[in-house]
């Protein structure tokens, strides 16, 4: 195929993503042997075709070494999830009682008002009165204390805990958080007290490097903490610079968000592209007549390295400065030109996939490629659409061809995960991409001379970018609840292929292909809202310590409480999934649906005779005491269910009660969210 031919990489990437995806899924110690004899076939092939030089042949090379990619995938990817390692600590803990782990701090820690949390690696387990030197990592959280203050990264310290699991989404179509943490090889959780936490050594170091990363990354954190900043100064700049936003406030997100430049916060290559800016600039100030290329590529280059390294090696920041290296290689030895800039960017996630196949699952990781595809593919067809000799103007339209270019390739992974669309995303960028170079540069002078004067300014800075921000934060800023499943993700991919390839080549056949596909999309989009609109459910979502109740029939969708601290996670997921744009918030003690009458607590259980003896699901929630009493009322209850609003005790207390009358009994937080179809 031409494209191939014009982009060899893609020929090699293909079969290692469709391995490492493969094996996401589909895990097995065979594929070892498998890629064993796949790579002897395929050293064969190549003597062979080597020897008696026949073209003949090359097809069958060419599968072979489809095959051994596909195959070197499956088991790269095999041998990068630490569960399938014998050393893990996972394999070798008892699971169901507490163990004693040595672990040691792999990042800094994160405080909240009550506990802190932080990153570790596993070091060592008891089991059996011995320690035993184990892998792997997890997530500690421990309540806060003055004497754990000392804890940094590289601290090693003692916990006995018992693992504990991350729970699955509990209701439908939530964020699932426990695959989130898998990709990330972490497959459990530790809790520890005051008791159960003993300081071994504060002193002791990771690997120098990471350790060299973390330690700036910590004095820079530091220093922007205990200054003259604001706390929206000192968040937005310590996600700047090092990406470290666990203290950005959550309606300042959701600004973001709306706005379309939430990728702004989320450290990333548009960071590590103005870093390059910055230092290219600093750079060109000494060296005006451009003779030292070599340096300034291998200092510019070391310092983008360090930038990936305080960052934790994020995976669009190592895919930027990868690509930088590529391009500043070539441009130096080989005059590297634009047509290289695909091949360069896959390249990189070549590199980056060699190094850690599970960021294939990665949403950033995934944003980041496709934005730059459209830069480089796309913008500079919609750049040419408009010429003018005022520079103030090309550099606009620049920006807003490659804001135009990025949404366009990124489109289909936006609308798969986030199910809604920024209207404002042009001049949202405009403005604040602009105003993240300028803060970038004004903070790097003020970590570095620490003047009230340079503080001010970045204060009033981030005033005004928020003031600019918030002007999005509302629903009229974007296209919300956008039902976008997988089969549409790979329609609307095809779809922006055919587009583009149309473009290129301008055939006939090309758009009657682009046509038909949007054609059979729509169908397929009508048919599936149709079969959702005819959907009614009852639904009990588990909320912890708040009771949620959700009516959908075919013309219209009632929640018994709102509120967004809850309804974004734990409900517009649902919400979305069923179509529920439009609902409306009211307060009901009781449903009728089909055959169910259902009670909910705490309204008056027995508010009406009738009610007591045709209710066949009674929702306690609010932590209500049922009492054998209460329960003896009903003449034809088949079914209790308990939600997050009760205690554990409550719960408890009400199953026995359950088990005495011999009703069935559900527990939300246990089973997830109680649904009821039609």
């Amino acid at each position: 195929m031409r494209i191939f031919s014009q982009i060899p990489f893609l020929r090699i990437l293909i079969p290692l993503i469709l391995g490492i995806t493969t094996s996401l899924f589909f895990i097995n110690t065979l594929y070892f042997s498998g890629t064993v004899f796949i790579f002897q076939l395929l050293v064969v092939a190549v003597l062979y075709c080597v020897q008696l030089k026949i073209y003949k042949l090359r097809f069958a090379f060419l599968i072979a070494s489809d095959a051994f990619l596909f195959m070197f995938g499956i088991n790269l990817t095999y041998n990068a999830i630490s569960i399938n390692n014998p050393k893990s600590f996972e394999n070798i803990s008892s699971k169901n009682s507490a163990d004693v782990l040595v672990v040691q701090a792999s990042d800094i820690p994160v405080k909240y008002q009550k506990f802190t949390k932080i990153a570790v690696n596993i070091l060592a387990l008891r089991h059996n009165d011995s320690l035993i030197n184990c892998v792997g990592k997890s997530i500690v959280y421990y309540k806060n204390d003055l004497k754990h203050n000392v804890i940094k990264p590289g601290s090693i310290f003692a916990i006995k805990t018992k693992l504990t699991e991350i729970n699955p989404p509990l209701n439908p179509h939530e964020f699932d958080y426990k695959s989130y943490l898998q990709y990330k090889n972490i497959n459990y959780t530790l809790f520890a007290d005051s008791t159960n936490f003993k300081i071994i050594d504060t002193i002791h170091k990771l690997p120098i490097l990471i350790q060299f990363g973390l330690d700036i990354k910590s004095s820079i954190i530091s220093n922007l903490k205990n200054s003259n900043l604001t706390n929206d100064a000192f968040s937005i700049c310590a996600a700047l610079i090092t990406g470290y936003d666990d203290e950005i406030d959550r309606n300042t997100m959701q600004a973001f968000s709306y706005s379309g430049t939430l990728h702004v916060l989320s450290v990333s290559g548009l960071h590590t592209g103005l870093i390059y800016l910055i230092l290219s600039f600093l750079w060109n100030l000494f060296d005006k007549n451009k003779r030292f290329k070599t340096e300034k590529f291998i200092i510019i280059s070391s310092l983008l390295w360090i930038f990936a390294l305080i960052t934790g090696f994020s995976s669009p920041v190592l895919r930027a400065v990868i690509m930088f290296n590529l391009v500043g290689f070539g441009a130096i030895f080989f005059r590297n030109s634009a047509k290289n800039q695909i091949n360069i960017l896959l390249v990189s996630a070549f590199i980056i996939l060699l190094y850690n196949p599970l960021f294939i699952a990665d949403i950033g990781f995934s944003l980041s490629y496709f934005a730059m595809l459209g830069l480089f593919s796309i913008q500079p067809i919609i750049k040419n659409w408009v010429s003018s000799n005022n520079k103030f103007v090309t550099l606009v339209w620049e920006n807003m061809s490659a804001g135009v270019a990025a949404t366009f390739t990124t489109l289909p992974i936006t609308l798969f995960y986030f199910h809604q669309f920024p209207l404002w995303f042009l001049i949202s960028n405009l403005i604040i991409v602009p105003l993240t170079f300028i803060l970038l540069i004004v903070a790097f002078m003020y970590l570095f001379f620490k003047l009230k004067i340079i503080a001010l300014i970045l204060n009033t800075l981030i005033k005004f970018l928020l003031s600019f921000v918030y002007l999005f934060n509302s629903q009229s800023a974007i296209i919300d609840y956008i039902h976008f499943d997988k089969i549409d993700l790979l329609f609307l991919i095809l779809i922006l292929i055919l587009i583009f390839v149309f473009y290129y080549f301008r055939r006939y056949k090309h758009a009657l292909a682009t046509l038909l596909t949007v054609i059979v999309w729509q169908c397929y989009s009508i048919a599936v809202s149709y079969s959702i609109q005819k959907n009614k459910f009852v639904c009990l979502y588990q909320v912890p310590k708040i009771n949620a109740v959700a009516v959908k029939d075919v013309k219209k969708c009632v929640l018994n409480n709102f509120d967004s601290s809850f309804f974004l996670r734990n409900i517009k997921p649902h919400f979305i999934a069923e179509q529920c744009k439009k609902f409306t918030i009211k307060e009901y003690n009781y449903i009728v649906f089909e055959k169910h009458l259902i009670l909910l607590t705490p309204k008056k259980i027995y508010a009406t005779m009738s009610i007591n003896d045709s209710a066949t699901i009674l929702f306690v929630r609010n932590n209500y005491k049922i009492t054998s009493k209460h329960i003896s009322e009903f003449k034809q209850l088949k079914k209790v269910v308990v939600d997050g609003s009760n205690t554990w005790y409550n719960a408890s207390k009400i199953e026995n009660i359950c088990r005495k009358f011999k009703l069935e009994f559900y527990n939300t937080a246990k089973n997830g969210a109680f649904i009821l179809n039609n």
